[in-house]
């Protein structure tokens, strides 16, 4: 099963946003399923639920680039310009997908689809945000590379 999978998996069973991508990802990340939820707990619904935010699911797939390309130190600019440049190339390839990168502006979009007419899939009726975990995910699995 791959981190799409893993992560639709864990959403549909409930898990926040960004738990489910975080968790999908944690061997990748070096760390436990249960360390990544408790990680990404607070980001789920554009932080702390607010919609304000970042999608959580992005949020978590940048906290996955920083375990990859971060720990450089501090005085490393090179380091710290490749993952810069790998998140901004996450965000921007999130973005085009799905025209945000905001929660807020993800679920209005959702709403407009829903009012235009384009039923989306049972999952999706159940959890709207299912599709930008799995976009998430797919995005995130280029950039891993």
């Amino acid at each position: 099963m791959n981190e799409k999978e893993k992560a639709s998996q864990y959403f549909n069973a409930g898990y926040n946003c960004a738990e489910s991508v975080l968790m999908a990802f944690a061997d990748a990340a070096g760390f436990t399923p249960e360390t990544a939820k408790r990680i990404a707990s607070g980001f789920g619904g554009g932080a702390g639920g607010t919609h304000a935010y970042t999608c959580g699911a992005l949020s978590a797939a940048i906290i996955v680039l920083g375990c990859k390309y971060g720990g450089y130190a501090p005085d490393d600019a090179e380091g710290k310009r490749r993952l810069y440049g790998k998140i901004r190339s996450l965000m921007n390839d999130f973005e085009t997908a799905n025209l945000s990168v905001n929660c807020g502006e993800l679920l209005k979009i959702l709403t407009r689809e829903k009012s235009a007419g384009i039923s989306p899939s049972r999952e999706a009726a159940e959890r709207p945000c299912c599709r930008f975990v799995a976009s998430a995910c797919e995005i995130l699995t280029d950039k891993w590379k």
